[in-house]
């Protein structure tokens, strides 16, 4: 987690009282001004997630720490992460961004060959480091609307435009790999979510009220540029 996530997180998930003595993201609190569409709703779906997260994904990765070592936890997130890189291709060549497309396709070749199938990120070693770009960047980059703030099942916080595009990731993942893609997002949630745990606990920690900092936290990542705000996405939740 950088230090610009950390001072993120603090600042949103912080109590209103203590919240105006942490960094803040940026002079412009309009991002934080979106409407939600069902708060009741939005609440339920939170404790559904977090009960989720409780009882299946924390054993999960209680376990997994226990039982491997650092570099072969890196490793794993290495190859999930090889694996989402053709959504970075798409969705720079959508953006019109030819050369980031170029880039990431160098990336996903190298590192599907002479990276053992990701585990190891020889790309980055020869002068091309990762770059995360989803569809929710193509939504945003060409204006689209945020919409109301909503929770999703297991996926968590998000707007209406990064919902619809996270729906076109699952989309094109399934033209791929048919019936394969639900095995595949289970246990790259997963993956994703061991990578966050620590980030996730701290926010709660710090949080008077966990739906609250939650909502705060995320729509503090309006403020920032389509590009900078899915990277910093990655680092605070699982996607």
């Amino acid at each position: 987690m950088t230090a610009a996530a950390v001072a993120l997180a603090a600042g949103a998930m912080l109590s209103p009282m203590t919240a105006s003595a942490a960094p803040a993201a940026a002079p412009d609190d309009s991002a934080l001004q979106i409407p939600e569409l069902n708060e009741p709703l939005n609440r339920a779906i939170f404790s559904f997630n977090r009960t989720i997260q409780q009882w299946v994904m924390e054993p999960v990765a209680a376990a997994y720490n226990e039982h491997t070592t650092p570099p072969f936890r890196q490793g794993v997130s290495n190859a999930f992460a090889n694996l989402r890189e053709p959504i970075t291709v798409v969705s720079n060549a959508l953006r019109g961004d030819w050369e980031g497309a170029k880039q990431s396709s160098i990336r996903f070749a190298v590192n599907t060959t002479y990276g053992m199938g990701g585990v190891v990120d020889r790309a980055t070693e020869m002068g091309y480091p990762r770059e995360v770009r989803t569809f929710d960047d193509v939504l945003c980059t060409y204006g689209a609307p945020r919409g109301s703030y909503v929770v999703l099942p297991v996926l968590g916080p998000s707007t209406i435009r990064d919902a619809a595009g996270r729906m076109a990731t699952m989309v094109l993942q399934y033209g791929v790999l048919g019936s394969y893609m639900i095995p595949y997002r289970i246990l790259d949630y997963t993956a994703q979510y061991i990578d966050v745990r620590d980030q996730l606990k701290f926010m709660e920690r710090v949080s008077v009220d966990p739906y609250a900092g939650q909502k705060a936290a995320y729509l503090q990542l309006q403020r920032i540029a389509c590009i900078e705000k899915s990277a910093m996405e990655e680092k605070l939740f699982a996607r």
